[in-house]
């Protein structure tokens, strides 16, 4: 306490000096720079991981070659997740004599949980957004199948031992893939009718899943809770998992914008360092008079440490103030090329840019407070003398570990930090 109270005084004497305001002028600039990058990026990467999330029509999806049990339902709705179902599999529809092979698709009310799907009155016609999902005894044809068989709406045709009316033409589903993957066109029913069908025999080709959707908390709860209970065939997938190129995209875009951000960091970490060098040797006469009084050199180094702790961790919250703001200009400067409205930033950017500012503090303000505590009593006397210089490999060291944790943070490739580190 004795230190803490000794520190804030000098820091409100020091305040005034010009080494310390280039000091706090680096680490704001430092920790803005990387924030206002964290902060949109964390924006857009919600936004993408949103979008992202239709090519499931959900968040998280349960596959199995089963039709998964109505406990987990119950489980995931007590959790405050959203549910819905829907089996695939490939059938043949007859028109008349004529077979055709399609991909049926039965889903259950809810479908899709993300994203929308959109429907038409006829074959490529206008097409609208779809407010639930076909009504029991009528299916949704996409347009080739329709083509195929030369069907319009309204007209009959029979699946399995069932007849069904066609009720409207299906034009997008956000969990289906391109076109060059759509081997057979598309027949979308209700689940309730699937049964009736009598196409789910022994030896049937059918895929069910389980979509889910809520918040990540619950949904990470419920994935531990029931992981333990899937069998062979049936996994937990999410956006990630099923599209590896949107996890690779993810990825490189937050990895390259924030080693760009981190050009600025460096850079600011020379300036941080040379202002306290002044700093440390503007002060060399005032721990000169503390030790010939009987300071020992812990209580030199805690004093001046526990200064730079204060300031760095109020630099680095201005820092992330005004990285905030930049963000918020950098989103209406790019508003015209989203397509989508960006979702408010979590609070991780800003642990990062505090993290980041003591990250720098330790890295390049250290070895010149270690400085500090050479400082020998007889200074008071002699002012030709100073402190004993501090090893290179100390000085280096601190430099180089505080680059890598920073690069670790940004990149998290060690690959890359090694080569950076070593181009260095």
């Amino acid at each position: 306490m004795k230190a803490l109270r000794f520190a804030m005084r000098a820091l409100r004497r020091d305040a005034r000096a010009g080494e310390l305001r280039v000091l706090i002028a680096a680490l704001v600039i430092a920790v803005a720079s990387l924030t206002s990058v964290g902060f949109f990026t964390d924006r857009v990467r919600q936004a993408m991981a949103h979008q992202a999330a239709e090519l499931l029509a959900a968040d998280w999806v349960i596959t199995a070659t089963r039709a998964l049990p109505e406990a987990w339902v119950e489980r995931a709705r007590s959790r405050g997740v959203a549910t819905a179902r829907h089996a695939n599999f490939p059938s043949v529809i007859l028109r008349g004599d004529w077979p055709q092979l399609v991909d049926v698709k039965a889903v259950s009310e809810g479908y899709p949980l993300r994203g929308a799907a959109r429907i038409a009155d006829e074959p490529y016609g206008a097409e609208r957004v779809a407010s639930g999902i076909p009504a029991s005894g009528t299916v949704w044809l996409d347009a080739r199948l329709m083509a195929n068989l030369s069907l319009a709406v309204g007209d009959a045709l029979t699946l399995g031992v069932r007849r069904f009316v066609i009720a409207q033409v299906v034009t997008y589903e956000p969990d289906r893939g391109g076109d060059l993957i759509a081997f057979a066109p598309r027949l979308l029913m209700n689940m309730v009718d699937l049964e009736s069908t009598q196409l789910l025999g022994p030896g049937s080709r059918v895929s069910h899943r389980l979509l889910l959707a809520g918040s990540a908390e619950a949904l990470h709860a419920l994935r531990a809770e029931l992981m333990p209970q899937l069998q062979d065939g049936e996994r937990f997938i999410d956006v990630r998992d099923a599209r590896p190129e949107l996890k690779l995209a993810l990825e490189r875009a937050e990895r390259f914008l924030g080693l760009a951000a981190l050009v600025s960091v460096l850079l600011a970490g020379v300036a941080i360092s040379t202002a306290a060098a002044r700093y440390s040797h503007r002060h060399f006469g005032a721990v000169a008079v503390m030790r010939a009084f009987g300071a020992e050199q812990g209580f030199v180094l805690q004093l001046y440490l526990i200064q730079m702790l204060i300031l760095g961790t109020v630099a680095s919250l201005v820092g992330c103030l005004v990285g905030f703001g930049a963000q918020e200009v950098l989103a209406q400067a790019y508003a015209g090329l989203l397509t989508t409205a960006l979702p408010s930033p979590t609070w991780t950017p800003l642990f990062t840019g505090v993290g980041a500012g003591l990250i720098l503090l330790a890295g390049f303000v250290v070895p010149a407070l270690l400085r500090l505590r050479r400082v020998p009593p007889a200074r008071v006397l002699r002012h030709d003398l100073g402190p004993l210089p501090v090893s290179a490999v100390t000085v280096y060291g601190l430099a180089a570990a505080a680059m890598a944790a920073l690069l670790l943070v940004q990149a998290a490739d060690v690959t890359l930090t090694a080569l950076v580190l070593g181009g260095a």
